[in-house]
């Protein structure tokens, strides 16, 4: 739901200026998964079905700006 992903996202970023998105890069994760054109990553309950699944989640990293 992006309202429990990236709209929290959204709210943090604009209330802390002092935070960016760090987009995650595609080398960086499994095969299984990709990220968004943002670099946020949100996996599905049916990602790695094959090894017995996965819930739902919303991944995104972010840097402080010093």
């Amino acid at each position: 739901e992006p309202e429990e992903g990236e709209a929290v996202l959204e709210t943090f970023l604009k209330s802390r200026p002092d935070y960016r998105l760090d987009p995650v890069r595609p080398n960086a994760l499994p095969p299984a998964m990709a990220p968004s054109s943002d670099g946020t990553i949100r996996l599905l309950p049916g990602v790695f079905a094959d090894v017995g699944g996965a819930d739902a989640f919303f991944v995104a990293r972010m840097k402080r700006i010093d």
